[in-house]
């Protein structure tokens, strides 16, 4: 029974009209009549008047509509904690996925930036010739950096030379190439089309031994005539905060070419002059080869002010 049956009802047993009770509550006879007819309900406290009129307690007054109203609520309680909970876990999901998705991007960066400090994988395979037996040992590395990913070839080899011990391609190679020179071999280097590589010289610096791979061009051919004489003792200065140059002691023939260094470049300068970069420029000069250090680790074997370069096979 809702209340409007329930006012209905306790009225009429009580004997009083409609005019009657609105006064007692203090409202009119058309809203006595429309809680009688369920188009509206009275507030609490005309509930409470009504109850006293009547002699019966609240609850008896407004007991189905109040388990009505309570049944709702609860339902509704219940409905929207189904729905908070539903909120929350897809909120949690897209919040595990977009952490997952940030680790993921994080990881990747990291490994293209890494692989685009490190330059592109190459392979380089030296064969030597020594005491009439033929050796070969292969390598596939970081150009950029020398960093070796594999390495084999010849137990003959790796064992005279350590050769797998080593953590950079380039500093092997040289190991191997300037042990079977020292035993009156020969060694070429080769890329992976088979196509003879470029040589390589060392540079003697603070204590620190620098291993240049080579250009192909015919400057590079004589300074090595010159290197086959003995070492070439360079002292050289900074200048522009970018490079150490010095005085050759000689000319060489110059093929000479506008391009923009990067740290670790060898330059002959004016065709007497030898340029060791640590930092970037541009200007026209003949390249002679490349060091595979980084600028800090450069700037921190050639140090500050004047150094000696020793240029040596």
């Amino acid at each position: 029974m809702n209340i409007g049956n329930k006012i209905l009802e306790l009225r009429k047993k009580h004997n009083i009209t409609q005019e009657e009770l609105a006064e007692k509550v203090g409202v009119s006879r058309q809203t006595i009549s429309k809680w009688e007819l369920g188009e509206t309900s009275p507030d609490l406290n005309q509930a409470k008047e009504l109850s006293k009129i009547f002699n019966v307690s609240l609850d008896e007054m407004v007991d189905n509509d109040v388990k009505d109203l309570i049944v709702d609520k609860v339902s509704n309680t219940e409905k929207l904690a189904g729905l908070t909970l539903k909120i929350l876990k897809i909120i949690g999901i897209s919040a595990l996925v977009f952490i997952i998705i940030i680790i993921i991007a994080f990881v990747l960066l990291i490994a293209i930036r890494k692989n685009k400090d490190e330059g592109r994988f190459v392979e380089k395979t030296i064969v030597c010739n020594l005491h009439d037996e033929e050796y070969s040992y292969s390598f596939r590395f970081y150009e950029e950096t020398g960093n070796i990913t594999e390495a084999g070839g010849d137990a003959y080899l790796e064992m005279i030379t350590d050769a797998s011990k080593y953590g950079d391609a380039y500093q092997a190679i040289a190991k191997i190439d300037a042990y079977v020179k020292d035993r009156g071999g020969s060694c070429k280097v080769y890329d992976e089309d088979g196509d003879i590589k470029e040589r390589t010289m060392k540079i003697e610096v603070n204590g620190k031994e620098l291993i240049v791979e080579l250009e192909n061009n015919s400057s590079v051919d004589e300074l090595l005539q010159k290197l086959d004489e003995g070492d070439i003792i360079i002292n050289a200065h900074d200048y522009g905060s970018f490079e150490k140059v010095g005085d050759l002691g000689f000319s060489l023939t110059t093929n000479d070419q506008k391009i923009t260094t990067k740290p670790g470049d060898l330059i002959l300068y004016q065709g007497n002059q030898i340029t060791l970069y640590y930092d970037t420029n541009t200007w026209t000069f003949t390249k002679l080869g490349h060091v595979n250090k980084s600028k800090a680790e450069l700037k921190e074997i050639l140090g500050s002010g004047d150094v000696t370069l020793i240029l040596k096979r």
